[in-house]
Parts: C-alpha cells; sequence; structure tokens
C-alpha cells in the first residue's frame, strides 16, 4: 500500500523514469468531463511546482489526509517520507497544468503535452490531490 500511494502521488513522473512506465506517448491524451474548475487548477499547479522544486512541505500541503498518512509510514512524518520519496528523483520541472474539470467533489487536471491526469478531492472545503498522476 505505500508504494503505491507513492507512486499515485509522484506518478506525473513516470514520463520521466520514477514510478513505472509505458508507451504514453502511443495513448490518446485523457477525456475529463465536468465543470472547468479554476480552484482545482491552482492546487493541481502548485502540487506539480513543488514538486519541481523538491519541496516536500509544499507537497504534503496539497495532499489529501490519507495520503499523507500513507506517506508518513515511510518516514515517521509525510514531510520525512516525502523527503525519502524525492531523494534522487528527476523532478518535472516545466510541467503546467491545463484543462481541469470538476463533477461534485472530484476534479481532474490534465498536465499539458501528457496523457497523465491528477485527480482531487474536495475535503471539508479544500481541493487536495488523491493521485499525483496516473
Amino acid at each position: 500500500m505505500r508504494a503505491l500511494a507513492l507512486c499515485a502521488v509522484l506518478g506525473f513522473v513516470v514520463a520521466l523514469g520514477g514510478c513505472g512506465g509505458g508507451d504514453e506517448e502511443k495513448k490518446p491524451p485523457p477525456v475529463i468531463t465536468g465543470t472547468l474548475n479554476p480552484a482545482a487548477q491552482k492546487v493541481a499547479q502548485e502540487y506539480v511546482d513543488a514538486y519541481a522544486v523538491k519541496n516536500a512541505a509544499r507537497i504534503c500541503a496539497v495532499l489529501a489526509p490519507d495520503i499523507q498518512t500513507e506517506i508518513a509510514k515511510n518516514g515517521g512524518s509525510c514531510l520525512k517520507g516525502m523527503q525519502k520519496a524525492i531523494k534522487g528523483t528527476t523532478p518535472a520541472v516545466g510541467l503546467t497544468v491545463g484543462e481541469t474539470r470538476s463533477t461534485g467533489d472530484t476534479a481532474h487536471a490534465l498536465i499539458v503535452g501528457q496523457i497523465r491526469q491528477i485527480t482531487l478531492k474536495k475535503i471539508a472545503g479544500r481541493w487536495k490531490i488523491v493521485d499525483g498522476g496516473t
């Protein structure tokens, strides 16, 4: 479960050789539905930007509580677990979050130029990352 949570959170680095891989360039971009959601898009961009500079504290700040708990199992706290998880990884610099749409309390954000999408949930009135890029 721990490895799955880390890969889900850091999943957008798959294209850079992070948590797995495949033939992403052969697949069409995903289609997302719902209402455009600039607030969720902002949170998704904060997450991508934090990963680009390997800022574990900022990454943890935008994660859903259950994901924070899973990551904490890798180091005693989300911060320490995330520092371990991103150590030695190649940051995904220059990624831009594009179209972001929501239906109810779930939003999907597309990463421009990739087939990855970030999934967010509205928890206690705030958008939080539940999947970093599948």
